[in-house]
């Protein structure tokens, strides 16, 4: 799929990719027939990993034939066919940083982004079609595919999910939007014990693109009976027992759904991953590590047959200090991090360790719109706070006080440009006006917007609110990426010495994770995403109209769309936005309801309103990016791989087909 031109494709796991026009995307996003791979790998001889051998011959796991699909998913190595063995190494920082185990084992789901981010690939589903008016979406499983604990992936799993998970009120208070449009809840057809649909009732043209970003499956029903109170009726006082108050917060601990972590700690949970938990598994960050081993049902294999992965596993060590985890690359000791030590201040000492750690760094393009993205909450609870926060000219102040060229120069050495939060130029939906405007290092401009919003300078520089005090505010941050902090650290400096004050509230990533959930933030930065076509399905910075929505989280409750994110169940207020917003939201609801060919359109008009009313700041481009791979490892990923949180990169590059060189 062509994202920025005018067409689309999709490539199949035998190597062909079918177009269609963007206006017929909707004609059939196509897959070959079953019989068609069936007939490609007739007669294909399957050979496992020797660790599963024993394992095999003592009769606990059934032959590797027996565990595959009918048609297992054929992936051709990037390089060459790999060797088994050894278990890659990587570094997490913290409590809150299962970000990095999303995007290196977390990715298989029912389709996926191919590595170029061109395009979509079948994974669990082996074909998939979309209806001509973009409503109604089939899928075909791989008929034959298993758990990770051997039992079979079936369309009863798929209705076991809708029925008794999506549509339990208890466990979904509002159903996520990739699932809904304006009309309601898209339905769910079961054809047979390998097909199904979902049928919207109105265009749903990015569809594709959430189930591939999120790494949709649905719950193995075998598993989730256990828990739910549908199906057990003691359900609740197991929970009690577990020392959870009720069958639905146990339920949750142990599934994905509401909450993700089950993903990483929950080692009976059954996956179609390539990897599966099996220490420190209960991730808070006390434990030294988190280990993971192959799944030996996985369903695919190379053009060898051998089943995939290679590796045996990962094993992922917890440190609180991104030194130390620059130390441990520099030595060698890492197979791929990217996290907390490529950074633009990292490239000098790494580009000269490469030799001595055995390692190398890989290019990446950036797909952020800004390297740091900030916003202010419009709607904080206190009415001193909230006066300045909400006002466009204060925001505008801000922005023109913040010297950007000084954060090019000491955090990226020159290799960024001052940028407001936009969309690249690339895009079809490109919008020079939010991209550059409000840029300036210019205090006398800052100082006139200041006075607009109705503050008052006293003689020693500061600026007064209306409660006859210097305007005050706390910039929360998460203590996970040292780029952002030192782009925050020299904002607060620009801002101090323009006369608004402001401290910088530094937590662990949980915390803060946590601050924004209930809204009690003042400012707050994150990674600047929606710089490509990640700003079609989550406009965040565009328009305040969801979770985790840092610029108006009374307004997104209000949207509907901010409980998902937790914010209604952690109390925030629904309240009524102004009209432009109003308008907003009601452009991006358009926006996911409709074909494909309205999008360029739609959005133009989105980010009209997000140019006039400024809800989110800017910072500077990001600087080249790079990830550090070690070189014992084979089937390396590509260079000049797109870096974005929706891709999650590293995944589709294929983690499964990577090995450790013997």
């Amino acid at each position: 799929m062509e994202y920025f031109g005018r067409e689309y494709g999709i490539k199949l796991s035998g190597g062909v990719r079918r177009h269609v026009s963007s206006t017929s995307l909707a004609a059939i996003i196509a897959v070959l027939p079953a019989s068609a791979f069936a007939d490609a790998h007739a007669g294909m001889n399957f050979q496992q990993a020797p660790e599963l051998d024993e394992a095999v011959n003592d009769g606990q796991l059934p032959p590797v034939a027996e565990r595959l699909p009918a048609n297992p998913l054929v992936i051709t190595p990037r390089d060459e066919i790999g060797q088994y063995g050894g278990a890659f190494r990587s570094l997490l920082i913290g409590a809150g940083d299962s970000g990095w185990m999303y995007r290196t084992i977390g990715y298989d789901g029912l389709i996926e982004y191919d590595v170029d981010w061109s395009g979509f690939e079948p994974a669990a589903a082996e074909s998939f079609e979309v209806s001509d008016d973009a409503t109604t979406y089939t899928f075909n499983l791989r008929e034959g595919m298993k758990w990770s604990d051997g039992e079979p992936v079936t369309t009863a799993d798929v209705e076991y999910w809708y029925e008794h998970e999506l549509l339990n009120e208890t466990l979904y208070p509002v159903v996520p939007g990739f699932m809904q449009t304006s009309a309601g809840v898209a339905e769910l057809e079961i054809i047979d014990e390998t097909t199904f649909r979902f049928i919207f009732e109105e265009p749903k043209g990015l569809f594709l693109d959430e189930l591939a970003r999120i790494a949709w499956m649905p719950t193995a029903r075998h598993y989730g009976e256990q828990f739910h109170a549908d199906f057990n009726e003691e359900a609740n006082a197991v929970a009690v027992g577990e020392g959870f108050d009720d069958w639905a917060s146990y339920y949750n601990a142990m599934i994905p759904g509401v909450d993700d972590e089950p993903m990483w700690r929950n080692p009976d949970l059954p996956t179609i991953r390539a990897w599966t938990p099996v220490e420190g598994y209960a991730y808070t960050g006390r434990t030294p590590q988190v280990r993971f081993e192959r799944n030996p049902y996985y369903y695919k294999v190379d053009t060898e047959g051998n089943q995939l992965p290679y590796a045996d596993g990962w094993t992922f060590a917890i440190t609180e200090d991104p030194e130390v985890m620059l130390f441990q690359t520099m030595r060698g000791d890492v197979d791929l991090i990217q996290e907390r030590v490529a950074t633009p201040q990292n490239r000098p000492l790494l580009f000269d360790e490469q030799e001595r750690g055995n390692f190398r760094m890989i290019p990446l393009q950036q797909a952020n719109a800004t390297a740091m993205v900030i916003a202010m909450n419009m709607t904080h609870d206190d009415p001193v706070t909230r006066e300045a926060l909400e006002n466009r000219d204060f925001r505008i102040g801000m922005s023109h006080a913040m010297n950007r060229e000084e954060i090019n120069q000491i955090v990226y050495a020159g290799q960024s440009e001052p940028r407001q939060m936009a969309p690249h130029p690339e895009n079809s939906f490109y919008h020079e006006r939010l991209e550059s405007q409000y840029l300036e290092y210019d205090l006398d401009l800052a100082f006139e917007h200041f006075e607009k919003a109705g503050l008052t300078q006293d003689d020693q520089g500061r600026w007064i609110g209306s409660d006859g005090q210097q305007v005050a505010l706390y910039f929360d941050a998460s203590n996970h990426d040292p780029e952002r902090l030192a782009i925050m650290e020299l904002a607060i400096a620009h801002w101090n010495a323009a006369g608004i004050k402001v401290d910088a509230r530094v937590v662990d990533r949980t915390l803060f994770v946590e601050r924004i959930l209930n809204g009690h933030h003042q400012i707050a930065m994150w990674s600047g995403s929606g710089g490509m076509r990640d700003a079609l399905f989550d406009p965040r910075y565009y328009s305040p109209w969801a979770d985790y929505s840092f610029a108006a989280p009374k307004w997104a409750v209000w949207n509907g769309r901010g409980a998902a994110g937790g914010m209604l169940e952690r109390g925030v207020e629904a309240e009524e936005p102004p009209e432009a917003v109003k308008e907003s939201y009601r452009l991006v609801e358009e926006l996911h309801n409709s074909p494909p060919e309205m999008h360029d359109e739609i959005m133009t008009q989105i980010l009209d309103i997000a140019a006039d009313e400024f809800f989110s700041m800017g910072t500077v481009s990001h600087a080249p990016g790079y990830g550090i791979i070690h070189n014992r490892v084979g089937n390396q990923p590509p260079d000049g791989m797109t870096w974005s949180w929706a891709l999650k990169t590293w995944g589709p590059a294929g983690m499964e087909q990577m090995f450790i060189r013997q």
